[in-house]
């Protein structure tokens, strides 16, 4: 009956919500409108908005834009309410910037000719630093900023404050960002760039995806400056062609419904990827935008529309911003003519960079462009062709037209009173239904408590008591540690309940009862918690907590995980409208077996929020880490393939989960927590007497553990406990550790004076591990550890000379010099003796040789039948860790 009793309560809140919230969407529209709309003449529509006519123009059609917004305004049901306001329906002065970079707009007096702005979303990190280290490094003359919006990934936003402070070029808007505000950060742009750069002759709007051509580009605004008319007041990019039909196609990204967009064709505008903005320009295209209703594309909305209505001139070159779908990016021929275009990806924006760098300093096969050559020519968009659209617009009459028309207007005079009436009256039955929402809860919550006691005493019953394990273990001879013990020792025993003890039999805590797969051998500690559980509604952070009780102590789970392999524990969350973390804050957290809260719900990275999907990059929303950190109201759950699996043996099992933000009637929460499961063992000598202890060691004695690189001797006192003081003394390392001998000893029988060239050696007097090549002169070492070389040669000098002669050798490792023999005469001595001995830290593999680096002419490494020249090495110490 309560459930009945709450289903019911649920659709009555549902649709008091949904009232409230389309009476709360017209009071809001009153609000902001009241007084400010004042929607312009349209005669092309059936409408009788008794707005007062535009000064007669010479044409006898109407102004396209004014078709737009009269349409627009219709459609969303708004109406003047007073005839000498202007029609402003959006708020373009009151963005606000939590992150800022206004100092890229100062000091222009040293010649700052323009500021790019790059439009880019927050994850875009390697693109910001592709241009950054491209394109950006060139804008001797200019300066750039990124501008991107808000994001609730907690380890984004802290990757864009440390851009911010690396880098000071980050302008984060207040407002989240997505796709579908481009249009919005794009006036956002427009604000900015006024308030803080209205002193900059230029202002270029480019994506992160577009690579500038600097020098193109300086060509271009010198261009401009010296050719176009009133250039600080007009508009600079690529055309797109004219009578551009709407796309109506459901699939693709620039679908346009009918009713959004009811006309056949767009003005011609600009493409959006890249284009530049005279200073002036800024206010009279935001003025425009004030008094427009915003459009999806913010090209068609900004250069189509705002630009028209603000009668900013439009000039068009086609090497300003080039939709390049080939591989032309990466020709320098290509490069050379183009100002700035679009790239598909970040390896074909690097090969743009590399391309217009050879370009630059003449390595192509393409002559240079001056920076001050003539080619670059803007042409005046025809305002001609917008009358003519103009024109077409206002002679179309579809179903979506006439029907929007003849819809009256809402009298919001009258209806604003109205709202604030019906407010009063939905106030009053929205506090009835709280209270009776309350009174639920508390069934609720009396009857979940009702179940886990419950399930508490059937878990009691699954696991023995502390007398009935003492009864159980005595009758058994062997306790094993492990369920892969078990299964090493009885490979035909069947899958079930088995009692293990991982901390040592007689020692430690009582043994534990856990089931046991003998498929895989894998080790399962149960819990009180194993069933669906849901969450209860509460408002704050981890406002609804459940501790987890185990079938073993901690203790005895933290031996398992140390004898064991790998270990995990599954999590499930199914949620609707009920967020682990948003904006910052965390709403649900669990802690692990030392009490502390972790926030990761997959993998073992507990320095980073996140779940499965995040880390597999594919939640339903891109932007988030989680799927319940979506704000959609939809059921959702956050899991892998079937759970969420969380690995990091050191820090589990989880000891308590807790949820909240699970207020809201729509927000529900339910949790499915997973046995902890350990498989595997550890492959590797034992670093302590504990260690030895947890292996199954019984006996008191001497015993060989591994430290760092070394092996030592240990007297292990096994009576004791590992805290009590003598259960374990060292005995340093008396052990007499050999690993497999390395030597050499070679010898010369002829003379040598080639360079650059390792000496080759005739006769191997000794060679034990076979690391030397006689042939090739190169010493392979054959494991990591410490070598000691020694060479001894005789240098052969001309009978006379007037000058000092040399002769040196060097000792190479890996290709580098690392020391040099060499000895100097006259021609009055025809023979000189030198040495050379080295020390080096080798790892296996390494190379070592000898080679003449230097010699004078008739000069030559001596030898005969009486061996003057010797080379001998061997391994001094084997780094022992690496082998065990």
């Amino acid at each position: 009956m309560v459930a009945i009793r709450r289903t019911r309560l649920r659709v009555l809140g549902f649709i008091l919500a949904f009232i409230f919230a389309n009476l709360l969407l017209a009071s809001l529209n009153v609000h902001s409108l009241f007084n400010l709309i004042h929607v312009v003449h349209c005669p092309s529509l059936p409408c009788n908005t008794n707005a007062p006519e535009r000064p007669v123009k010479t044409n006898s059609f109407p102004d396209g834009v004014d078709i737009y917004t009269n349409y627009t305004l219709k459609r969303l049901g708004f109406k003047p309410l007073t005839n000498n306001v202007k029609p402003i329906v959006n708020d373009v002065t009151s963005f606000r910037y939590s992150i800022n970079a206004q100092s890229q707009c100062q000091n222009t007096n040293d010649g700052l000719m323009v500021v790019v702005i790059v439009v880019s979303a927050p994850s875009h990190f390697e693109k910001r630093q592709l241009v950054r280290q491209s394109w950006a490094n060139r804008l001797n003359w200019g300066r750039h900023v990124f501008l991107t919006g808000q994001t609730t990934n907690v380890t984004w936003q802290k990757k864009i404050e440390h851009e911010s402070q690396s880098f000071g070029d980050i302008v984060q808007l207040d407002m989240m960002d997505s796709y579908d505000i481009l249009t919005v950060k794009s006036v956002a742009l427009l604000h900015w760039a006024k308030k803080f750069c209205d002193r900059v002759p230029f202002i270029l709007k480019c994506d992160d995806d577009v690579y500038i051509n600097t020098v193109r580009l300086q060509s271009a605004i010198l261009a401009i400056q010296r050719e176009v008319p009133y250039y600080e007041g007009g508009m600079f990019g690529t055309k797109i062609i004219i009578d551009n039909p709407p796309q109506r196609k459901l699939e693709s990204k620039h679908y346009v419904s009918l009713d959004l967009w009811p006309w056949p064709t767009y003005p011609s505008y600009l493409y959006g990827g890249c284009y530049l903005l005279g200073r002036k320009s800024l206010g009279l295209l935001l003025a425009a935008a004030q008094t427009t209703p915003y459009f999806p594309f913010e090209d068609l909305y900004l250069i189509g529309l705002c630009s028209r209505k603000a009668h900013v001139p439009l000039w068009t070159f086609d090497k300003m911003f080039v939709m390049e779908n080939g591989n032309k990016t990466s020709q320098p021929c290509f490069v050379g003519q183009s100002i700035t275009w679009q790239t598909r990806s970040d390896s074909q924006f690097l090969e743009s960079h590399q391309a217009t760098e050879k370009l630059n300093i003449n390595q192509t096969e393409c002559n240079r462009l001056s920076p001050y050559s003539n080619d670059v020519h803007f042409q005046l968009i025809d305002p001609l062709e917008y009358e003519a659209w103009s024109r077409n617009i206002s002679s179309v009459r579809n179903n979506y037209i006439i029907t929007i028309c003849s819809v009256n207007g809402v009298d919001l005079d009258k209806h604003l009173q109205q709202l604030k009436e019906n407010y009063e009256i939905l106030a009053a039955i929205l506090n009835l239904l709280e209270n009776l929402e309350r009174k639920v809860d508390e069934h609720e919550t009396l009857l979940a408590a009702l179940k886990n006691e419950h399930k508490t005493k059937s878990f009691q019953k699954i696991v023995p008591s502390n007398s009935v394990i003492e009864r159980q273990s005595s009758r058994k001879k062997t306790i094993f540690k492990t369920c892969q013990d078990i299964r090493a020792t009885h490979p035909t025993q069947i899958s079930g309940m088995n009692w293990i003890d991982p901390d040592g039999h007689g020692v430690g805590d009582d043994p534990i009862y856990v089931y046991c797969n003998m498929t895989s051998g894998s080790t399962s500690i149960l819990h009180d918690s194993e069933s669906q559980v849901t969450v209860t509604h509460c408002t704050g952070p981890g406002c609804s907590s459940r501790l987890i009780n185990y079938s073993a102590t901690i203790k005895q789970i933290s031996a398992l995980a140390e004898l064991s392999s790998e270990c995990h524990q599954s999590i499930r969350y199914d949620c609707t409208n009920a967020p682990f973390e948003i904006n910052g804050i965390s709403y649900s957290w669990w802690n692990d077996k030392h009490g502390n809260p972790q926030y990761f719900w997959s993998g073992s990275r507990t320095s980073l929020h996140t779940c499965h999907c995040g880390i597999e990059h594919n939640c339903f929303q891109a932007f988030t880490e989680c799927n319940c950190n979506s704000n959609l109201p939809i059921p959702l759950a956050d899991y892998g393939v079937n759970t969420g699996i969380i690995s990091d043996k050191e820090i589990l099992p989880i000891t308590r989960l807790n949820f909240g933000r699970t207020l809201q009637t729509s927000s529900s929460g339910k949790f499915t927590l997973g046995r902890f499961v350990c498989s595997g063992q550890i492959n590797r000598m034992p670093s302590s007497c504990e260690d030895l202890l947890h292996i199954g060691h019984k006996l008191n004695g001497l015993h060989l553990i591994t430290r760092v690189g070394t092996v030592e001797t240990v007297y292990c006192d096994f009576s004791k406990s590992p805290k009590d003081p003598g259960f374990e003394k060292s005995l340093g390392f008396g052990y007499d550790t050999r690993s497999t001998p390395t030597y050499f000893y070679v010898q010369k029988n002829t003379t040598f004076s080639t360079t650059n060239v390792p000496i080759t050696f005739e006769i191997g007097k000794v060679n034990v591990g076979k690391a030397m090549d006689l042939k090739t002169g190169m010493f392979t070492s054959p494991r990591t550890g410490k070598c000691f070389f020694s060479f001894t040669g005789l240098a052969r000098f001309p009978a006379s000379s007037a000058y000092k002669l040399r002769l040196g050798v060097g000792l190479y490792l890996n290709g580098y010099l690392h020391g040099r023999g060499w000895v100097a005469n006259t021609g009055n001595n025809h023979w000189g003796q030198f040495t050379l001995q080295s020390t080096l830290d080798l790892n296996s593999g390494d190379k070592v040789w000898l080679q003449i680096t230097d010699v004078s002419d008739g000069v030559y490494l001596y030898d005969n039948g009486n061996h003057y020249t010797h080379f001998t090495g061997w391994l001094l110490e084997e780094e022992m860790s690496n082998s065990l």
